[in-house]
């Protein structure tokens, strides 16, 4: 009984790389890490279970992030949009948008401006139309379709960073923007 308990305590955690939620001031933060050390007391009069389990973790990347992300939603916008987004952490981070057209009226073009570079998207949106931007994929998606871009996909850096939202000069429309990011720490 004793093998498969620590059989299977072994089968558990023998993947090469994995995330490790390390819990710092009552708030998670993960990373990945590879198991490189696992020790655990062995009696032959217990075989119920294992104690005094020692795990030693070797970790992949020196950065951490929140496992709870930072939701920015701007609702109801109904012209060109400009925000200063204050990133105070010290590890740049990829940032996500989404734009939801509520309501559109000749709307075909969307320029998107992140410090000082911009995403060029022509379609012709309609309503309840959705617009992902995921910097961490590299990805430009309409209603969840690939969209061919050329963009360098600027990171939000450590301080003030510029975001702009502009639709084309003939438009009529409503959309709600919504931006999510994580807090990435060394």
């Amino acid at each position: 009984m004793i093998l498969i308990t620590k059989i299977k305590l072994k089968l558990a955690t023998n993947k090469v790389q994995w995330n490790l939620d390390i819990i710092i001031n009552w708030i998670v933060r993960r990373r990945k890490a590879t198991l490189t050390k696992l020790d655990f007391w062995r009696q032959a009069y217990n075989i119920d279970f294992l104690q005094d389990v020692t795990l030693t973790f070797s970790c992949i990347n020196p950065i951490s992030f929140n496992l709870s992300s930072i939701s920015e939603t701007y609702n109801w916008l109904s012209g060109n949009f400009a925000a200063e987004i204050s990133y105070t952490w010290k590890v740049s981070c990829f940032p996500t948008i989404y734009l939801i057209i509520q309501w559109v009226n000749d709307l075909n073009k969307i320029t998107i401006e992140m410090n000082w570079y911009f995403l060029h998207i022509s379609e012709e949106f309609l309503p309840w139309d959705v617009v992902l931007i995921d910097w961490e994929s590299k990805l430009v998606k309409i209603n969840w379709v690939n969209h061919k871009y050329s963009w360098p996909f600027p990171v939000l850096e450590s301080w003030i960073n510029h975001m702009e939202i502009s639709l084309n000069s003939w438009w009529l429309a409503n959309y709600n923007a919504v931006l999510i990011y994580q807090k990435k720490y060394l």
